[in-house]
């Protein structure tokens, strides 16, 4: 297991190597990604508002709710409301 301060290239690296990666990151901006990885990503969200479409499904989160995506699903997040 890595715990690591978010940087792409290094959480790419993990993400494609080793079975979890552990990492915070409190710093997103207000633009929308979109991802596919080969291994499970959870996240917990801790402030603000956004919304995950996970393979076209959509999904409000808010503080205290905790996401979990699978292996090689693709997903797309958009914050709607940052702190």
């Amino acid at each position: 297991m890595n715990v690591n301060d978010f940087q792409v290239e290094k959480q790419l690296q993990i993400l494609s190597e080793e079975n979890f990666c552990v990492y915070k990151r409190g710093d997103f901006q207000k633009n929308q990604i979109a991802y596919i990885h080969n291994s499970a990503v959870v996240l917990m969200i801790e402030e603000g508002e956004a919304e995950y479409y996970i393979n076209q499904s959509k999904y409000k989160v808010k503080p205290g709710d905790i996401v979990v995506i699978g292996a090689e699903d693709y997903y797309r997040r958009r914050i709607t409301k940052e702190n």
